[in-house]
């Protein structure tokens, strides 16, 4: 079974400002990862071809580790990209990600998509984790609309 992950959100943002934030650095150490979960470390090299490294930590839990390589780098319309856990979780899919970012004048469509789920529980820790990634993406632009 190839299972397909899809979530859809909408941001009061323009889609420069959400593409910037999923992509630089700087962005993902303030909002990138689910609930309690941190990143700690935020490597990226946007290009095809290029990599990142994503390491994210919370109290009581492992450290997570997470690499990958973009295929495809379309600013501010698409990425896709690999998925694969490094330590920490244990799943052993090679997973492939796939963001659009669709403007709706100063907002932004986030159309995500993953696929190759391999490990136990398939999608379901996936969406629940990105749910939760979502939502303090959403509230790191409100803040940065606000200025902070």
């Amino acid at each position: 079974m190839n299972e397909v992950l899809r979530l859809t959100r909408r941001f009061d943002a323009p889609r420069e400002t959400v593409f910037e934030a999923w992509t630089s650095p700087e962005h993902l150490t303030s909002w990138w990862g689910p609930g309690e979960f941190k990143t700690t470390v935020a490597e990226v090299d946007l290009r095809a071809g290029g990599s990142y490294k994503l390491v994210i930590e919370a109290r009581g839990a492992p450290r997570m580790e997470l690499h990958g390589v973009f295929y495809e780098v379309d600013p501010p319309s698409r990425l896709v990209y690999t998925w694969k856990w490094v330590s920490g979780w244990p799943d052993p899919s090679d997973m492939l990600v796939t963001v659009e970012f669709i403007a709706h004048g100063a907002e932004t469509e986030l159309i995500l998509t993953q696929t190759g789920f391999a490990g136990d529980g398939g999608s379901g820790p996936y969406d629940a984790g990105w749910n939760s990634g979502l939502d303090k993406l959403a509230a790191y632009l409100s803040k940065l609309r606000a200025g902070f």
